[in-house]
């Protein structure tokens, strides 16, 4: 039986008990007026049926209201509850459906992403490099971290204030805060974005440095080359965060 049967069947039998007490003492009374209808007799009647009777009546009319009132305040809590939970149910659509234009957003801007070159004068080792080239996506990132890693020679806070790092860094950071938002929602699918997260993370973005320890990819000093070069530290920072957090992600 459900709740809202259990509220009523108790006022039900309250209100039948009372009909059956009104009966019962009519019953009962009626044998003093039988065969005298004076309008005393009916008056005395009347006066014994209401003083029995008003107290119960005035009883179960009192916890009638009360049941009335608290069947409309469980209505209404009900009511309230159904909205709570449509509230929940609309932000985690609202959550799931914001982070899907966020995924998107980011693949896009890692499709978009172009790349030709670092300051040539600043450049070693050219003949592997690839110049004269646009590249996109992919490609662009693994040839932008190679020459980072590799072959620039000049000074760190040129490297860091190039137009392609900042790029670069601007799309790792948001990789990185939609990581965050996906490892603490709520949203059904967000297994499923994390793991495309992380493809795009290991095979565009960090194609040829996800088998490194990134500790190892710090700007040094190298003798070879007399001249510090490695990425720089806030690179660096953001892809060790990165990996560090999709490392259980399958």
């Amino acid at each position: 039986m459900s709740e809202s049967r259990k509220s009523l069947s108790f006022p039900k039998w309250l209100l039948l008990l009372g009909c059956i007490i009104i009966a019962a003492v009519f019953i009962f009374n009626l044998g003093a007026v039988t065969g005298d209808s004076s309008m005393e007799r009916i008056g005395q009647f009347g006066d014994a049926m209401g003083g029995i009777t008003a107290p119960v009546l005035n009883l179960i009319s009192s916890i009638l209201v009360f049941y009335a009132l608290k069947a409309q305040v469980d209505a209404n809590n009900q009511i309230q509850c159904q909205i709570e939970d449509q509230k929940k149910t609309k932000e985690v659509q609202d959550e799931s459906e914001n982070l899907h234009l966020l995924y998107r957003y980011l693949d896009e801007n890692i499709n978009s992403f172009n790349f030709s070159s670092l300051p040539k004068e600043y450049l070693r080792n050219k003949k592997s490099l690839i110049f004269n080239k646009n590249l996109t996506g992919g490609k662009a990132f693994e040839q932008l971290t190679q020459q980072m890693r590799c072959h620039f020679h000049g000074p760190q806070q040129v490297l860091e204030e190039n137009q392609f790092v900042s790029e670069y860094f601007s799309i790792l950071t948001l990789m990185d805060e939609l990581i965050t938002k996906l490892l603490i929602c709520k949203c059904a699918n967000k297994d499923i974005l994390l793991v495309l997260v992380k493809h795009q993370f290991l095979y565009k973005i960090a194609n040829n440095i996800k088998g490194n320890d990134i500790d190892t990819l710090v700007v040094e000093y190298c003798d070879d080359c007399k001249c510090n070069h490695g990425l720089p530290e806030n690179i660096r920072n953001v892809i060790k965060n990165i990996q560090k957090r999709l490392i259980d992600v399958k």
